[in-house]
């Protein structure tokens, strides 16, 4: 006896709700777990991000600090923490050396305490020539150290030789860094604190 056919139907409609109802229960955690993945993917990019962000300015602040201590190494070059005195009538008998001055005299004066930085005032007493003498002043200003020039006095030679026709008088002014001091005050001659640098060394 033929069965009617909706039962053929019904029964096919019942098979494909079955299977569904298994697809659907079957794929809903794998859905869940690929959800969760795709959302720790997304925090470890988000983290790989910052961390490269981080990395890049690093790398700046790096560039930045190296920058910052190349200044201060040409600051503590320009303006040092000790009158260095030493070092200082080095770079000015070289100076003259190259200037052709055979005779001048070099004489350090009492360091006098601004706010924040010492004077060192040198008497500088030169027989030259003219032209010597401005070569002279131009490689002092040329130096790495910070240096002024004061009180300059020409006198002419009473008898004046080729090279040597005036006798040059001026005060080079140099500077050194003190934060401790703040209030003006004149401080023992700078002899006595070369000494002191020599026998500390």
């Amino acid at each position: 006896m033929n069965r009617p056919i909706y039962i053929y139907i019904a029964a096919g409609i019942a098979v494909l709700g079955v299977l569904a109802a298994y697809v659907v229960g079957a794929y809903s955690p794998l859905a869940k777990r690929l959800n969760e993945r795709r959302r720790v993917l997304n925090i470890q990019q988000q983290e790989l991000e910052a961390a490269r962000k981080l990395l890049t300015q690093y790398d700046e602040l790096k560039e930045r600090a190296a920058q910052v201590k190349l200044e201060m190494f040409r600051l503590q070059e320009r303006i040092p923490s000790r009158p260095r005195i030493a070092a200082l009538l080095k770079s000015v008998t070289r100076a003259a050396t190259k200037c052709n001055i055979k005779e001048f005299q070099f004489a350090p004066q009492t360091l006098v305490a601004k706010e924040g930085f010492l004077e060192q005032p040198v008497r500088i007493v030169v027989t030259c020539g003219y032209h010597q003498l401005g070569l002279f002043l131009s490689r002092l200003a040329a130096l790495p150290r910070l240096i002024n020039t004061r009180d300059l006095q020409i006198t002419g030679k009473e008898k004046p030789e080729k090279t040597d026709s005036i006798t040059a008088e001026l005060t080079l002014v140099t500077y050194i860094f003190d934060s401790s001091s703040h209030t003006p005050r004149e401080i023992p001659a700078a002899k006595k604190i070369e000494k002191k640098e020599k026998a500390q060394k």
